[in-house]
């Protein structure tokens, strides 16, 4: 279980979505990340 009531108390702000992106898309992945397109700020891939 992910402690909840502990970041709230110490109001810290989480922010979390989905970001599907399979190894073929990588070079594509990091070129937004490098140029911040679309708001990214990290690439997570799946092998």
């Amino acid at each position: 279980m992910f402690p909840l009531g502990a970041f709230f108390a110490r109001n810290i702000t989480l922010k979390m979505g989905q970001a599907p992106m399979p190894l073929a898309d990588a070079q594509v992945g990091y070129q937004k990340f490098y140029g911040h397109e679309d708001g990214c700020v990290k690439v997570v891939l799946k092998p």
